[in-house]
């Protein structure tokens, strides 16, 4: 009795977690990231990435913190532990980043400010309203009417005889887990059916 005791609690525990999670929104929240590929410009080291789990978009019951320090240790056991990147090239595909893309973010604030030139003057000029335009396009499909008034950014040039850039961001992202899960699912069954037709040409041909 006590160990179905138990494994009810379990049972009921995971229940909850699992209606917490699919009802649930990631947030991603920028605070002060700055970088820049002039030596001579400082760059903030206390930029701050904060991840939230919010359930029903308002209820914040999971909250991560990274510093520079910790994003960087978890930048170092990746690489330690040795990645194969190539083979997640390979398993990567258009069709992949296409359902990726369905993900649409709810943009809730934006503060950019991008200072940006090309050696090529002429295509430094042509740069500027490109990025404008796109940004534009990203914000209409992504921005609630009550968030407007948290949205700023700023594009401007740099007229040198080198490519530099320098980003200032900080932001705050809310993505649907029930989309990401939809779309995890959906690339899975993908590359499970491309590997399924693969293999029956490899054994077809044999």
């Amino acid at each position: 009795m006590i160990l179905v005791f138990f494994l009810g609690i379990i049972l009921a525990i995971l229940i909850i977690v699992t209606i917490l999670v699919v009802f649930s929104n990631i947030q991603i929240e920028i605070e002060n990231f700055e970088i820049s590929n002039s030596k001579n410009e400082f760059i903030n080291n206390k930029y701050e990435v904060i991840i939230s789990l919010l359930f029903l978009n308002k209820v914040k019951w999971i909250s991560i913190h990274l510093n520079r320090l910790r994003l960087r240790k978890i930048y170092t056991k990746m690489h330690l532990e040795r990645i194969d990147i190539k083979k997640l090239e390979q398993d990567f595909s258009f069709s992949n980043l296409k359902e990726i893309i369905k993900i649409k973010p709810n943009i809730k604030k934006l503060n950019l400010k991008i200072d940006i030139g090309l050696e090529n003057i002429i295509l430094t000029t042509y740069l500027i309203p490109l990025i404008c335009t796109i940004l534009s396009i990203i914000l209409s499909k992504n921005v609630n009417i009550k968030d407007i008034d948290e949205i700023e950014y700023l594009v401007k040039p740099i007229y040198n005889n080198g490519n530099k850039y320098h980003i200032k961001l900080s932001s705050i992202l809310s993505f649907r887990i029930s989309s990401i899960l939809k779309v995890v699912f959906r690339i899975y069954k993908k590359n499970k059916f491309k590997k399924k037709e693969l293999t029956n040409k490899v054994n077809y041909s044999v």
